[in-house]
C-alpha cells in the first residue's frame, strides 16, 4: 500500500474519532441522552422538571469548569446556581432541560443578588447544538455587567447579539424579579417584572428562529473572562420557580 493511501486512512480514522468525541460533547452540553459508551450526566428536579447537570473540565461559555458541585436544589425546591471554589479552580453551574418545550411562555422567578460580581453571568436561554447556521436558535435573558461595574446589569438578547436591535440592556435593582420569554412564530416577547410591575419589555420580530424540537432550555451561572478575573469572589443566583405555558393553537 502506498504512503499516500496510508496517510489517507490515518486521516479518516482521526476525523472519525474526533467526530465521535464532538458528538458526545454536544450530547452532554445539550442535556441529551448519553450516547453508547458515555455515562449519563447527573440530574436535578426543579419546579416539576428534570434537568441534566452540565459537567465538563473546560468548555463554553468562558471557557469554564462546569461541575455538579455548583448546582443544588434546597429543601424548599429552589435551584441554586453558583460559581464556587473547588479543587483549586472556579466551578460553575449549569442545568439543561431534558426535552424541548417549543413555542410558549418561559417564565422564571429569581433573586437579583446585591453583591453579584461584575464578572459573573447568569443566563436563562434556549440552545440547539445542531443549529449552528441559525445561531443555535438561541435567545437569552442575562444578568451581568460583563466585567464593567458601571454598566447596566441585565439584557435581553436574540442571537446574534451583534446585530443592531438584537440586544437591549437595562438595570434591575437587587431583589426578587420575574422574567418572561414568550416565543411564538416570528415573535419573541421579553419582559421583566419587579413586584408584579412591568419594568422592561422588548419585542423581537426579525430573525426569530422557528422551533424544531432540537432546542433545550438552559440556566447557568458562569465567570466571564474565565479564571483570569482578579479579585473575583464566589457568586450565586437563586431561582425560586420556573413555569412554562405552551402556545395555544391560533395564538
Amino acid at each position: 500500500m502506498s504512503r499516500t493511501a496510508l496517510l489517507s486512512i490515518a486521516r479518516n480514522l482521526l476525523l472519525g474519532a474526533l467526530a465521535l468525541q464532538f458528538g458526545a460533547a454536544i450530547a452532554r452540553s445539550a442535556g441529551l441522552q448519553a450516547v453508547e459508551g458515555e455515562v449519563a450526566p447527573p440530574a436535578v428536579r426543579f419546579s416539576g422538571y428534570e434537568f441534566a447537570v452540565k459537567t465538563c473540565p473546560g468548555c463554553g461559555p468562558g471557557p469554564n469548569v462546569f461541575s455538579a458541585e455548583a448546582v443544588r436544589v434546597d429543601p424548599a425546591g429552589r435551584l441554586h446556581l453558583t460559581i464556587t471554589r473547588a479543587g483549586g479552580h472556579w466551578a460553575c453551574g449549569e442545568v439543561v432541560l431534558n426535552h424541548s418545550l417549543g413555542y410558549g411562555e418561559y417564565r422564571v422567578k429569581l433573586r437579583v443578588p446585591a453583591d453579584f460580581d461584575p464578572a459573573a453571568v447568569f443566563g436563562f436561554f434556549t440552545w440547539d447544538p445542531t443549529a449552528r447556521d441559525l445561531y443555535y436558535r438561541e435567545f437569552d435573558f442575562e444578568l451581568s455587567q460583563w466585567g464593567q461595574s458601571g454598566d447596566p446589569n441585565s439584557q435581553m438578547v436574540l442571537q446574534p447579539f451583534g446585530l443592531e436591535g438584537n440586544r437591549v440592556r437595562f438595570r434591575l435593582t437587587p431583589g426578587p424579579v420575574e422574567v418572561s420569554l414568550k416565543w411564538s412564530p416570528g415573535l419573541l416577547l421579553c419582559r421583566a417584572f419587579l413586584g408584579g410591575h412591568l419594568v422592561q419589555q422588548h419585542r423581537f420580530t426579525v430573525g426569530v428562529p422557528a422551533t424544531t424540537g432540537g432546542e433545550r432550555l438552559h440556566f447557568n451561572c458562569w465567570l466571564y473572562g474565565s479564571t483570569q478575573q482578579p479579585g473575583f469572589g464566589p457568586a450565586e443566583v437563586v431561582l425560586d420557580r420556573f413555569t412554562f405555558v405552551p402556545l395555544r393553537k391560533g395564538k
